[in-house]
């Protein structure tokens, strides 16, 4: 659907209501966050970043702007495995790795989120390495008439019905008790709706599951924080 469409839908629906009306503007908006919400709940948006490179010396590096959840990172196209900063600081007060840790310069083999930056250990000591984030990602915002809901992404064409369902979850709540059923029946709806994303998302028949094939190999070259690896 286009926001012409879904425009259209809206309208329809909110006619049915005696003397209530929404500017379209305002539905707009509220369409705007019901995206947001439905990329956040079901991680329906997905993309890959290879534009940053490592410098030596240097452990933290920017996340794409549109970031909203990481699902894997790469360095020199090897996979490395997410760690928490509480993990490394208590691995360095056992002494198990330098104290403080940031001293610890090789090849990184975990990396840890901040709010804004994504950081690694051990701090890479070389310069050019190919840095890659596979995230979800923040849908534009839909503005124009033709503008389609999550920057027309094939995989979500048949769910564009439950962004409906949100704004009317959201417009029969506000007007009060007197509306509370048909605002509970748009709720049923629209949750119903993320659990078929989520399963939908979450549904590749082709995945390999073998533990033997990702388990990290233990060597001589590999950082292992106790507690954090097998």
């Amino acid at each position: 659907m286009t926001w012409q469409e879904i425009y259209s839908e809206l309208q329809k629906s909110i006619s049915l209501l005696d003397k209530i009306s929404f500017d379209e503007r305002d539905l707009l908006r509220m369409a705007n966050i019901s995206q947001r919400e439905i990329v956040d709940y079901t991680n329906c948006t997905k993309k890959t970043n290879s534009t940053a490179t490592s410098t030596s010396g240097t452990g933290e590096y920017a996340k794409p702007t549109d970031y909203v959840k990481m699902l894997r990172v790469t360095y020199d196209s090897k996979p490395i495995t997410n760690i928490s900063k509480k993990d490394l600081d208590l691995a360095s007060l056992r002494a198990d790795i330098s104290n403080p840790w940031t001293d610890d310069s090789d090849t990184p083999n975990y990396y840890y989120e901040d709010i804004s930056t994504i950081g690694f250990y051990p701090i890479p000591d070389a310069t050019g390495k190919t840095i890659s984030f596979e995230y979800v990602y923040r849908c534009a915002d839909i503005s124009a008439l033709t503008d389609v809901p999550f920057d027309g992404l094939i995989n979500m064409l048949p769910y564009h019905q439950y962004l409906i369902y949100h704004v009317l979850w959201n417009i029969y709540l506000s007007l009060g008790a007197n509306y509370l059923p048909q605002a509970q029946s748009y709720e049923r709806n629209y949750k119903e709706g993320m659990k078929l994303i989520v399963r939908s998302m979450n549904n590749n028949p082709d995945q390999l599951i073998t533990f033997s094939l990702i388990k990290p190999r233990r060597n001589n070259n590999t950082y292992i924080v106790p507690g954090v690896l097998p």
